[in-house]
């Protein structure tokens, strides 16, 4: 399994941009080979200015690779640079917290 983790910059949002932000974002759950997603705002204070984060989990780098060029995932991009400042993604494997041993 393997995460593909985005975090947006997008100050002073109105709020209808920042529904419409939110809307374009969680269209990425429908990307074929999405198995799993979380979006969501930041509350905190520890985020160096980034404003979202999206969490798409894929079975394996295909599928990720695939993402990247799927019409949807491209609308999307689109739409966001109009919106945010800066954005910072993060891929990442990893196995479930029940397949890791102490030696690890």
């Amino acid at each position: 399994m393997l995460d593909h983790v985005i975090m947006f910059k997008a100050e002073d949002l109105s709020a209808e941009t920042e529904a419409e932000l939110m809307r374009q974002l969680g269209r990425l759950k429908d990307v074929p080979g999405a198995l799993d997603f979380a979006l969501g705002k930041n509350f905190g204070d520890r985020s160096r200015g980034f404003d979202y984060c999206v969490r798409i989990t894929f079975a394996d780098k295909a599928s990720l690779d695939a993402y990247q060029d799927h019409p949807l995932h491209l609308e999307v991009v689109a739409y966001n640079r109009s919106v945010t400042s800066e954005h910072i993604c993060v891929d990442f494997i990893w196995e479930p917290a029940g397949a890791l041993t102490a030696e690890r």
